[in-house]
């Protein structure tokens, strides 16, 4: 097998290198300077000869930064995706590719299904959909994973800025009315990588599925777990949305339900806390080695 990752310095992205790699599988995974996708205009440009499947997990995920940046939002999110289900679909090989939340209000009180209707509130979120629309409209053989509050021991995310701060404040506030199921970057990866598998043999299966972590909570109650994984005395203070002012709307409920891709491939919620506490370690000895003189 002969794969082609994009956004593989992301979280998702580095966990689908290595995942693919102990699966024995070929990776291609060009960096910036063999292919920019800011700059990517054309199928011409995407060499897929001798490649079995792409997974797409590049993305434009500034939440905030993309109000003010809506055309590198629009490149990254919905030409991209739309230029790599047409090469895929001229190659006739499936792609997966990676979307968000974010592609709801946020208003409804249950877990939104795959065919709930997307409503999103800012750039990113309305950016996403559109690459969702792009890929669905193409004739490729393609899978549209959709993921909820991705947390790693790589990159930026939630847990790691949570850390930091518990490092530095006995008290640390966070917004407790946003609820969504927090996810961990490998479990997407495997998923990820399983559904490409799957379609190779079974294009039938094409479609929109949802993959997150298997409990709901809200910001402040997650916060909560990643003080208590990493053993720390730190209390979390809960605030309303409108106490942390930010530049794009969020969603305040986006728990994305499971059930489509358990039935269709076998694939599981991940168990979020058991991630939590196994890179909590290395993402301390990441910060007592960068607060070293």
């Amino acid at each position: 097998m002969r794969i082609l990752v994009l956004g593989g310095n992301g979280q998702v992205g580095r966990h689908l290198i290595s995942e693919a790699g102990r699966r024995g599988w070929e990776v291609v995974a060009p960096g910036r300077e063999q292919l920019d996708l800011q700059m990517l205009k054309s199928t011409t440009q995407v060499d897929l000869a001798y490649i079995d499947g792409v997974l797409n997990a590049a993305a434009y995920t500034a939440v905030d930064d993309a109000e003010d940046e809506i055309d590198k939002a629009e490149q990254l999110n919905a030409t991209v995706p739309l230029i790599l289900a047409n090469a895929c679909a001229q190659a006739s090989i499936p792609l997966v590719h990676y979307s968000t939340d974010y592609v709801f209000d946020g208003k409804s009180d249950e877990g939104y299904r795959e065919c709930d209707e997307a409503r999103p509130l800012g750039v990113y979120g309305r950016t996403k959909r559109q690459g969702e629309l792009n890929i669905e409209g193409s004739t490729a053989t393609t899978a549209l994973l959709r993921l909820s509050w991705v947390f790693s021991e790589h990159g930026k995310n939630f847990v790691k800025t949570m850390l930091r701060l518990g490092r530095q404040q006995d008290v640390v506030r966070v917004v407790d009315d946003q609820r969504g199921c927090p996810t961990p970057a490998n479990g997407a990866a495997v998923a990820g990588l399983d559904v490409l598998a799957a379609l190779i043999s079974n294009p039938e299966k094409s479609g929109i599925y949802h993959y997150t972590g298997d409990k709901a909570v809200s910001w402040a109650e997650f916060a909560a777990s990643i003080f208590e994984s990493a053993g720390f005395d730190v209390s979390v203070d809960p605030i309303k949305t409108e106490e942390y002012p930010t530049k794009a709307e969020r969603p305040r409920y986006s728990v994305l339900c499971n059930d489509q891709i358990f039935a269709t491939f076998g694939i599981e919620a991940a168990n979020w806390r058991r991630h939590l506490d196994k890179i909590t370690p290395m993402i301390i000895k990441e910060l007592d080695m960068g607060e070293k003189p």
